[in-house]
C-alpha cells in the first residue's frame, strides 16, 4: 500500500473515532440545551373517601335504684348518662329528713319483729288442727313481711353515706328519670337506672345506601371522651380513638344501625353521649392515575409531557410530546386520568426549565 493511501486511512480511521465519541458524549456536550426531567409511569389505584358518623354508648338495664317514697332529693350531682361506680355521690338530700325516715323505718320494722315474736310464742300452746294450721299461715306471712321491711331498712341504709347524700350501689351508667321539669329535683319517684357496663354497645348509624360499606367483623375507629381516675382522685378528660369490631348491623327505615362492644377500663369512664366513628371508605378505582405534579394546565386544558426516545447507531436520545389528557378524578396526592395510549409511557413528573413539544431532554437517573 502506498504512503499516502496510509495516511488517508488513518484519516479516515481518526475521523470515525471522533464522530463515535462526540455521539456518545454528545449529551453531555449540549451542556445547558438540555432540559433534565424525572419520569413516573401510570398506575392502577383505589380512591378512599373519609367519613364520620355520630353514635352514642348503649346499656341493657341491670337494676333500678327507686329513691325511698319518704324522700326528696335536693340536688342530682350528675348529669343522666355519667358512667358510675358503686359508690359514687349521685344525689344529696336534707339529712334531718333522711335521719328522721330511717328511725321510722327502724321502728316500723322493730314492731313487726315483735308481733312476729308473740305469734310464734303463742304457737306452742295450741293444739286444734285448723287453728294451728291458721296460725303457721299467719306465721309465715308475717315473716314474709319482715323479711321484705328488712331488705327494705338494708337497702335504704345502704344508699346513702354519714353526710345522708345518695349513692351508686353498683357499677353503671346512671339515667335521671321523673324530674320536675327544669329541675335536679325528684320526689318518691325513680331517680336513677343503673346498667350494667358489661353490656355496653358503641351504637351509631349511617343511611342505607352506604351499608355495603360496612361490613360484619370490620374494624372500624370509635373516636370517644373518656375520663380516668386521677392523682387526687379526680376525673381526668382524656380523648381516645378506639378500634372496635361491628358486631351487628341492621336496616330499618331507610337507617342502617351498627353495633360494636365497647368498654372501660377500672379506672376510667366514657361520655356516653360522645362518640364519633371514622371510617375509610373505598370509592372508585381508576386505571390511570399519575401524581398530581406530572398534569399541567393550559386555557381550560389538562396535558402531560411523555418522553419518547429514538435509538441511533452510536447514542440514545429523548424527546417530549405534548399529550391533551382528560381528567376524571382526583384526591389530595394524585389525578385520575382517562387514556389507554399512556401504558408504557415514561411520563415527565419534574423538569429543571420550560418544556416544549418535541425539545430534547436528559432523564435522570
Amino acid at each position: 500500500m502506498s504512503r499516502k493511501k496510509k495516511v488517508l486511512l488513518h484519516i479516515g480511521a481518526y475521523a470515525l473515532i471522533i464522530m463515535v465519541l462526540f455521539s456518545l458524549f454528545s449529551e453531555q456536550l449540549s451542556g445547558d440545551e438540555l432540559v433534565t426531567v424525572t419520569t413516573v409511569t401510570s398506575q392502577k389505584g383505589t380512591f378512599y373517601e373519609d367519613i364520620t358518623f355520630s353514635g352514642a354508648i348503649d346499656f341493657n338495664v341491670k337494676t333500678v335504684h327507686e329513691a325511698p317514697f319518704f324522700l326528696e332529693i335536693d340536688e342530682v350531682f350528675l348529669p343522666a348518662g355519667t358512667l358510675v361506680k358503686e359508690g359514687d355521690v349521685v344525689a344529696s338530700c336534707e339529712g334531718y329528713q333522711v335521719e328522721k325516715s330511717i328511725l321510722q323505718m327502724e321502728s316500723a320494722l322493730q314492731t313487726m319483729k315483735n308481733e312476729l315474736k308473740v305469734l310464734k310464742e303463742g304457737f306452742s300452746g295450741i293444739t286444734d288442727p285448723d287453728q294451728k294450721r291458721a296460725l303457721e299461715i299467719q306465721i309465715r306471712l308475717k315473716e314474709i313481711a319482715v323479711e321484705e321491711a328488712q331488705a327494705d331498712f338494708d337497702l335504704v341504709k345502704q344508699s346513702f353515706n354519714e353526710n345522708f347524700e345518695l349513692i351508686a350501689r353498683v357499677d353503671g351508667k346512671l339515667t335521671i328519670q321523673n324530674l320536675a321539669e327544669g329541675r335536679q329535683v325528684a320526689t318518691g319517684d325513680v331517680l336513677f337506672e343503673i346498667a350494667d357496663p358489661e353490656t355496653m354497645e358503641a351504637v351509631f348509624t349511617s343511611p342505607a345506601s352506604q351499608e355495603e360499606y360496612v361490613k360484619l367483623g370490620d374494624k372500624i375507629t370509635v373516636e370517644v371522651i373518656v375520663y380516668k381516675r386521677g392523682e387526687n382522685l379526680d376525673w381526668v378528660r382524656d380523648n381516645q380513638a378506639l378500634k372496635l369490631e361491628v358486631k351487628s348491623k341492621k336496616i330499618e327505615a331507610g337507617i342502617c344501625t351498627y353495633k360494636a362492644d365497647i368498654a372501660p377500663d377500672k379506672n376510667e369512664r366514657i361520655d356516653p353521649q360522645q362518640l364519633q366513628v371514622s371510617m375509610t371508605l373505598p370509592t372508585v378505582t381508576y386505571s390511570r392515575l399519575l401524581p398530581h405534579g406530572s398534569i399541567q394546565r393550559e386555557m381550560g386544558s389538562s396535558y402531560i409531557y411523555v418522553v419518547n426516545t429514538v435509538r441511533r447507531l452510536f447514542n440514545v436520545e429523548h424527546y417530549v410530546e405534548k399529550l391533551e389528557v382528560n381528567v376524571m378524578d382526583s384526591n389530595e396526592y394524585y389525578t385520575a386520568v382517562s387514556g389507554e395510549t399512556l401504558t408504557g409511557y415514561n411520563i415527565v413528573y419534574t423538569a429543571n426549565g420550560p418544556l416544549k413539544n418535541g425539545q430534547r431532554v436528559r432523564i435522570e437517573d
